[in-house]
């Protein structure tokens, strides 16, 4: 039976049907997610992607194959139902209806929070006791294990989000979240993480994805986000200061007073936190920009590689600590004047080994050979001096 026959048989005298839609429950049995499944082309193919097939609430079995189908309500919000899950149901204009204004389909609008539990609100079929593992309170053993599709498995251990007057809240079904809340700092609720500095009513957008894996309370107790123990997260402040534990908060290469550490920090601000961080521009560049100055802080290193060149453009760089007080010598220019000191020196030496004693026609003989000596080392110098070619010159590393 469609939900038209449900309308008249509940409601005869309500008139023209199509003119006054009325709502009403039912049970998923089935839903369309891609093109493998049987009734792919059943549905309009891609068209009909999210399409449910459904039975009455009060039906005992769900394995039944159902003709009754409906479409989402809605285009552009995906929040497919699991089977055995609840959804509203409304009968809605077609195409035709403008024809026909008793053409119509029947849509569905969102599951019915049956157990108030974001990871799902399955109402099993049988027995009573087959209530969820993560709603409250769930029964020391299922008397039926729930169907709720091929591939989602239930977990008993997803928390939903503490809440706070004035927040708006979405709730994936596996400890992913979006809050968009503000500070609260008087409060007889639970306490937060982000309301210790600010006033009330300052706004926090707070974004998470995987809760924390150690938490051992009961699933349908509600909790706050701890930046510290979720997996990755995304936060957005205005006046908060949030507690990070940064994995590196050394500043000592500042002279001038250094920034504040991420956890005592209250202000506007983006903070990203996961086990790894990724940034990638694949047509363009990556442009990083401050009014003040850019830390990089690591536990075991800081390394850069290209292909092309590496430039660095300062006033004044300084290299192994901030005290650094001894120039970089020039390369292009230490070697010229190396070299000029040298030719010097070999112009001296090669007097100095043709000199004689006052005696004519008798040599300095030790004189000379160490001249000579000294000489030939120098030449052998001063070829390796020559610009662009000698080896003290890094074919690297550039400096003005």
């Amino acid at each position: 039976m469609s939900i038209v026959g449900l309308i008249k048989a509940n409601a005869p005298d309500e008139g023209q049907f199509g003119r006054k839609p009325q709502i009403i429950s039912v049970r998923v049995s089935d839903i369309v997610l891609d093109e493998k499944h049987e009734r792919f082309k059943d549905v309009g193919e891609w068209n009909g992607i999210g399409t449910i097939y459904w039975v009455a609430v009060e039906q005992k079995e769900t394995t039944v194959k159902s003709n009754n189908k409906a479409r989402p309500v809605f285009a552009n919000i995906k929040q497919y139902p699991l089977i055995n899950e609840i959804v509203y149901l409304v009968s809605l204009p077609i195409p035709t209806t403008q024809e026909n204004n008793l053409d119509s389909n029947d849509y569905y609008i969102t599951s019915v929070n049956i157990w108030n539990s974001q990871h799902h609100n399955a109402l099993p079929t049988g027995s009573s006791n087959a209530t969820p593992t993560s709603t409250s309170p769930p029964p020391p053993k299922p008397a039926n294990k729930i169907n709720l599709g091929k591939t989602f498995k239930e977990k008993d251990k997803i928390f939903p989000l503490q809440p706070y007057e004035g927040d708006i809240i979405y709730e994936g079904r596996w400890g992913n979240s979006i809050r968009l809340g503000s500070t609260i700092k008087k409060s007889n609720q639970s306490p937060n993480t982000w309301s210790s500095t600010g006033n009330d009513g300052d706004p926090i957008i707070y974004i998470r994805n995987g809760q924390d894996p150690k938490n051992n309370k009961d699933s349908w107790i509600p909790v706050a986000e701890d930046i510290n123990k979720e997996l990755s997260s995304i936060i957005l402040t205005s006046t908060q200061t949030i507690p990070l534990n940064a994995a590196y908060s050394k500043y000592e290469s500042y002279t001038s007073p250094p920034p504040k550490s991420p956890d005592k920090f209250g202000g506007k601000q983006i903070i990203l936190n996961s086990g790894r961080l990724v940034f990638n521009a694949n047509e363009d560049h990556i442009l990083l920009a401050s009014k003040n100055t850019i830390s990089f802080g690591s536990v075991k290193g800081f390394n850069f590689d290209t292909d092309s060149n590496f430039v660095i453009k300062s006033k004044e760089i300084k290299l192994g600590d901030k005290k650094a007080e001894e120039p970089i010598l020039l390369g292009n220019k230490t070697v010229t004047l190396l070299k000029n000191l040298v030719d010097n020196l070999v112009s001296v030496l090669k007097e100095l080994e043709k000199l004689q004693s006052l005696e004519p026609g008798n040599f300095f003989i030790p004189l000379n050979a160490a001249a000579y000596g000294a000489q030939s080392a120098l030449e052998d110098i001063s070829k390796q001096l020559k610009k662009n070619e000698s080896p003290i010159l890094s074919k690297r590393n550039k400096t003005m």
